[in-house]
């Protein structure tokens, strides 16, 4: 069953926005640069948000909130966002990657930014807005998959 036409603005952003996080978190890196054409789209923010990036700087801050293997976690969290936010965006298997990146939502929610309140740096407003866009979708899904007939 394909995503409802109602729906599929809300998968293209959600999965889009998770994409362009994990992007930078896998691959970015202090001299890595993005090209002039995809910084007019994305703004010239995404070129500080690269150059910060990378996996390294990911599994760093994964240790210092006292994630377990780190390493490990910032491939699985990046890869998630970045190849599940794009499989989602595209609608590929689009029940399954929604669940992962909720999921991976969910746990970041709950492991990094519950503590720093809804708004401001680190707040948890972005995330919650994602995931639940996520499970919409999904839900929407199951739901148009009801109404077909049998």
């Amino acid at each position: 069953m394909a995503t409802p036409a109602r729906l599929i603005p809300l998968r293209v952003l959600v999965g889009g926005t998770l994409f362009v996080h994990g992007f930078a978190r896998l691959f970015g890196g202090p001299d890595r640069k993005v090209p002039e054409s995809a910084l007019k789209y994305l703004g010239q923010e995404y070129q500080e948000w690269i150059e910060g990036g990378g996996i390294d700087r990911f599994t760093e801050r994964l240790a210092e909130i006292g994630v377990p293997n780190p390493r490990a976690f910032a491939y699985a969290l990046a890869g998630t966002e970045c190849f599940g936010g794009a499989l989602f965006a595209l609608g590929v298997q689009t029940r399954l990657t929604g669940l992962a990146v909720a999921a991976e939502l969910g746990a970041s929610i709950y492991r990094t930014y519950w503590g720093h309140g809804m708004v401001g740096g680190g707040g948890w407003e972005l995330p919650m807005l994602l995931m639940i866009g996520a499970l919409t979708v999904v839900l929407g899904e199951e739901d148009a998959r009801k109404d077909e007939p049998a």
